[in-house]
């Protein structure tokens, strides 16, 4: 009898050392702290191909523990040829935002459609700049500044492309950048009540 107490005990320790230890070790969790938090292009990524000849396609695929803005994206073509027309997303999850009220968002994935026009320029540039800048927050309730990415496809290339990010991508601007006596994102989320 003592041995069988004995043996139940030593399960039960077993089976909650395992548990404590998955719980610490955080795999797979959303970001539980301002410290966890992935850089905006990793929380945020993003690929793009064109549709047809009159669409690009933008893919983001969205970690775990963040969401994206619906009415936060926006495109410009930066190819005097092509014109960019309004991106149309699909219908997002209604969320009520401490600083934004009632907005929609999107979790996991989303893909948005960019209607492009060529302008009647006689040209034989095949290729089109854009700059796509989007939006998002993580769960421990702090929200990255636009994200732009510029992306390069080619016009009539069912081809994948990933951005590339200007030098200055997810970082502050030169006047929001925090001095010796401004505190940083994390330190007013660990500081926060």
């Amino acid at each position: 009898m003592f041995r069988l107490r004995v043996f139940k005990l030593f399960f039960l320790l077993s089976v909650l050392l395992v548990l404590v230890s998955l719980t610490s070790l955080n795999i797979g969790a959303a970001p539980s702290t301002a410290d966890d938090l992935l850089p905006a292009e990793d929380a945020f990524k993003v690929s793009a191909r064109f549709k047809d000849a009159k669409t690009i396609e933008l893919n983001y695929q969205i970690a775990d523990g963040y969401y994206m803005y619906r009415k936060r994206f926006r495109a410009a073509s930066e190819t005097p040829q092509f014109k960019t027309g309004k991106i149309a997303a699909p219908i997002g999850l209604v969320k009520q935002d401490a600083t934004f009220g009632r907005v929609e968002t999107y979790r996991k994935s989303v893909r948005v459609l960019l209607p492009v026009t060529k302008l009647g320029v006689k040209s034989d540039d095949k290729m089109i700049k854009v700059a796509v800048t989007s939006q998002g927050c993580a769960d421990v309730g702090v929200c990255y500044p636009p994200l732009r990415h510029d992306l390069v496809l080619q016009l009539g290339s069912g081809d994948v492309v990933t951005p590339t990010l200007p030098a200055d991508a997810g970082k502050p601007s030169s006047s929001q950048m925090p001095t010796a006596s401004t505190p940083s994102i994390a330190d007013m989320v660990k500081k926060a009540p």
